[in-house]
Formats: C-alpha cells, structure tokens, sequence
C-alpha cells in the first residue's frame, strides 16, 4: 500500500492539475472574445513585457505567464474551456506542468528506474569477469541504484520547490482572467501585488 500511495503521489505531482473555474458573462463565445481580445497569442508581440499569453477559444484554453529573458520550464500552464452550466458561462480548467516538462520527468524516472534494476546485474557481471565473488558486484550494484533513487529524489524534490515558487504565475494568470471577463485593463504586475513581475 505505501508504495502504491508513493506512485500515486508521484504521477499526481507530474501530471495532476489545481482545478479552477471562472465565471464569465454572456454566451461561451461572447466569454472567449474577450479573453482572446486581452491575450496576446505570442510572446513576440511582447517580448519585452511581462505579460500572460497564449492561445483562446471557446473549445481550448491555454495560458502562460511570459516573462522577459527568463524561461521557466515548470511554470505553470493554464488549460481549459468555456462551457455552459446551468445557463451560465464558466471558464473551466486546471493549472498543470507543461506537456515538455511532464514527458522529461517522466523519461528521467523511468531513465533512473530502470537504472535501479540493471544496475545489481552489471555489477554481477562486472564481478564475474574479474574473478571476484559474485556477491561483491551485488554490493556495488546496489550502490549504484542506491545513487539513482537519491537522484531520482532529489529531482522530485526541485519539481516540488519550483511548483510552490510559482505560484507568483498561479496568481498572475488568475488575475489576467478575472480582469479579461470582466472587461478591465489588466493591472501591471507591481500594482497587483506591490512586487517585481518575479
């Protein structure tokens, strides 16, 4: 059971999402509008601003936060679309790692897992072909994986640390939205929140 609870963790912290709703006036397309009308599609229309960019429509959204020279792989994206609930529009969706970032985490775990397996059979066989006691290459073999599951947590322990710091994108993102669908110029990040945009 705990280790089952261990990969649940695991997967949710690669692949979970915060939920969030907002609501939004009018029809689904009418609430898409004017999100569309205060996003820029590209960071290149603002490569100098900090701004929230990305791309909106009534079916798929998806916004991140740009930042000026500086990229942050695990920087939150938001993903989501305007539905129909009871005869008023929501915005519906969830905060979540790139898809970039998810598939490098997951390459690099599975990487270091299977590491963690061979490793004990190469120094099984290393031991052997050097005329040592095969149990001597079970011991360096057990070394080696014990190295790849501190480095595999060591990476689950940055992914966590860099998720809490970016929280500042949570709330710029946010922000951005309640402001679009109400129809109000976004506030610059200082005025927000009396900080730098990082």
């Amino acid at each position: 059971m705990p280790k089952r609870r261990t990969l649940r963790l695991i997967f949710e912290e690669i692949y979970g999402a915060s939920p969030a709703a907002f609501d939004a006036p009018g029809e689904p397309a009418e609430a898409a509008g004017l999100l569309m009308a205060a996003t820029p599609r590209s960071f290149w229309t603002t490569l100098f601003v900090e701004r929230v960019v990305g791309r909106v429509s009534v079916e798929r959204v998806t916004l991140h936060r740009h930042l000026p020279f500086i990229r942050i792989g695990s920087a939150p994206v938001f993903r989501g679309r305007f539905v129909n609930e009871a005869g008023r529009t929501v915005l519906q969706g969830g905060f979540a790692l790139r898809r970039t970032v998810q598939v490098f985490v997951t390459l690099w775990l599975c990487a270091v897992g299977a590491w963690c397996v061979i490793a004990p059979g190469l120094g099984i066989a290393a031991a052997l072909n050097s005329g040592r006691p095969w149990w001597t290459g079970v011991i360096g073999g057990l070394f080696f994986s014990l190295a790849g599951v501190v480095l595999a947590a060591v990476a689950y322990a940055i992914l966590k640390l860099s998720k809490r710091l970016a929280q500042r994108d949570i709330d710029r993102i946010t922000a951005h939205i309640k402001s679009a669908l109400a129809g109000t110029p976004p506030q610059a990040p200082d005025e927000e929140s009396g900080g730098t945009p990082w």
